[in-house]
């Protein structure tokens, strides 16, 4: 009879602390950065299975510094916040490439094409390296875990696993919404306009790629710094 007790109590400890990982996952994922970006103008060109790719790379990130904040591998952590500043470049150097690519492309071809499994993978890819390549996300994870009151047991590898799992679902629900919701705005708007938000995005990438590559050094950090009192 305790047994099945137990056995109850821990199933609901885990379903809980599972709705919990989705939680955080959601609350990590929802600001809208470059990989938002990437999404909405990947779902705006070539409809919204091919808007996904880049947030399941997203998510994959998401759930990878999910792990090791949840597995307290600090090693890890401090690794990636040693080299913060060639991450960054790395990551700058790749959203401008992806930005000046979306300002040159022929807008006049950007008709929903049949999903393309490399062309997702691309995506996919890419914005898995824009999540990794920015060591202070990891910085989140802890705070948004003790807010939502997932805090795993250490050692308890079971209750970790069931965490990040549930940082994936819900990562994965936000990129859902996010590209849901700009497949029923492309529906309701010509294709001119579409070109239009799909330059704006890329502009916005470019000009997210400028910030980041700014940031590695003295005196881009500088302004940046003095820029964050005015809600920048």
């Amino acid at each position: 009879m305790q047994s099945g007790r137990l056995g109850r109590r821990l199933r609901r400890m885990d379903l809980i602390l599972f709705i919990k990982g989705i939680v955080a996952g959601f609350i990590i994922a929802a600001p809208v950065g470059p990989v938002g970006v990437l999404c909405i103008q990947r779902t705006l060109s070539k409809g919204m299975m091919m808007g996904l790719a880049p947030g399941v790379g997203g998510a994959v990130a998401d759930m990878i510094f999910g792990g090791v904040a949840a597995f307290g591998l600090t090693f890890i952590a401090d690794f990636l916040l040693r080299h913060d500043q060639w991450m960054r470049l790395g990551g700058g150097i790749l959203l401008l490439i992806l930005g000046m690519h979306g300002l040159l492309k022929q807008h006049a071809k950007m008709a929903p094409a049949p999903p393309s499994v490399s062309g997702a993978a691309g995506d996919a890819v890419s914005a898995f390296l824009l999540t990794v390549t920015n060591p202070m996300t990891i910085l989140t994870f802890s705070p948004v875990f003790l807010a939502v009151g997932a805090v795993v047991p250490k050692d308890d590898r079971p209750a970790a696993w069931t965490l990040i799992l549930g940082v994936l679902v819900g990562s994965c629900i936000w990129w859902l919404m996010l590209c849901a919701l700009t497949e029923l705005f492309r529906r309701r708007v010509n294709s001119a306009r579409i070109v239009i938000i799909h330059r704006v995005s890329a502009g916005l990438i470019l000009f997210f790629g400028v910030v980041v590559l700014l940031s590695t050094t003295a005196i881009g950090q500088r302004i940046i710094d003095a820029a964050k009192p005015l809600g920048f």
